[in-house]
């Protein structure tokens, strides 16, 4: 199938699209863009993750790919305050807790809940790709009544972070590790994001459960050998 990465359902050319596509879109749930989902043939799937995992993503991929301006056309706000920012920062820490971040994790929430409403959405947990992948994607097309043409023990092997690396520019392919938060936000730093966001955690099924010995100049170090790490690949 042929995969397409867009910011918003206006940059598509709905009735040119072929039969067989993927569609990657972060966009909130409204009767009116599920319908025209429906309209053309289209299974909405849900991919959540732990709502401060998301927050450090966006952190890192914001200093390579200005256009996360576009994400959902702006609203809340932009990444520019977080560029080159590190977790332990002022900046990153306001961010989190900006009307910005909130619409950006609310798009998960509507689409759980409108699966749950009735809806025949999908929801896949990032930690469970990560921890089961072939079950999961087994699950997955079991779910939504499809069979697969390959095993996916080969599928899987064959979409590795190392692979998807190769020759890609912007850098979204980074860490792959759940709960990587936990390594770079001192508690008490995290516990008031986690708090900020508690309904989307509820919502999700998710907890905010700092590592309570973890110091701000460990977090720091972490961060930056991290950092070091990506700017050597």
């Amino acid at each position: 199938m042929q995969e397409i990465a867009v910011h918003a359902p206006g940059e598509l050319d709905w009735a040119s699209l072929p039969a067989d596509i993927i569609v990657q879109l972060h966009w909130r749930w409204s009767l009116n863009f599920e319908t025209l989902l429906c309209s053309h043939g289209f299974q909405p799937i849900c991919v959540i993750r732990h709502p401060i995992d998301v927050l450090i993503s966006i952190l890192h991929f914001c200093a390579f790919a200005p256009q996360t301006a576009r994400w959902l056309d702006g609203a809340g706000g932009d990444e520019r305050s977080i560029v080159d920012a590190a977790p332990v920062s002022r900046e990153f820490s306001d961010y989190c807790l900006s009307e910005r971040a909130s619409q950006l994790l609310a798009v998960s929430v509507d689409w759980t809940r409108a699966g749950n409403s009735g809806g025949r959405v999908p929801v896949i947990r990032y930690e469970s790709l990560v921890s089961d992948p072939v079950r999961t994607l087994a699950s997955l097309l079991d779910e939504i009544s499809l069979s697969p043409v390959v095993a996916l023990e080969e599928v899987v092997a064959e979409h590795t972070l190392d692979r998807f690396r190769e020759g890609n520019t912007n850098h979204h392919f980074w860490m792959g590790q759940p709960g990587l938060w936990r390594q770079l936000l001192p508690a008490e730093t995290a516990k008031v994001i986690g708090e900020k966001h508690q309904g989307v955690m509820e919502a999700l099924g998710y907890v905010c459960d700092p590592d309570p010995a973890l110091g701000v100049a460990e977090a720091e170090r972490t961060w930056e050998m991290i950092s070091q790490k990506q700017r050597r690949t």
